[in-house]
């Protein structure tokens, strides 16, 4: 079963270090620990097994949603880069990726 994020690990690597650590509080247990992001800045936290495909009665499943978030976030990705990136946005530069969004 696949390891879903329910925070993406595009929006995860812009609270982690130049050296991709990332801290983690448990807000249930008062624990704090650190997590390295992996060569691709990939994180295995704000993740859960299974987490977002659809299970029908029969016990197929369906794929589809996380289909769905992957290319959004695909999308979103470079947009929200971008305006954390600079202080003043030009909507202009980044139309075609910021129309596809909000489609």
């Amino acid at each position: 079963m696949a390891n879903h994020h329910y925070n993406p690990s595009f929006n995860l690597r812009h609270f982690a270090n130049e050296q991709r650590t990332l801290w983690v509080l448990d807000k249930d247990t008062g624990r704090i620990w650190v997590k390295k992001g992996g060569r691709s800045g990939r994180y295995d936290v704000f993740a859960k097994n299974g987490y977002n495909p659809v299970r029908y009665a029969d016990g197929t499943e369906d794929s589809s949603v996380e289909d769905f978030y992957t290319e959004f976030e695909a999308l979103a990705a470079p947009v929200i880069d971008s305006i954390i990136s600079v202080t003043n946005i030009d909507l202009r530069s980044g139309r075609a990726n910021l129309d596809s969004l909000l489609r």
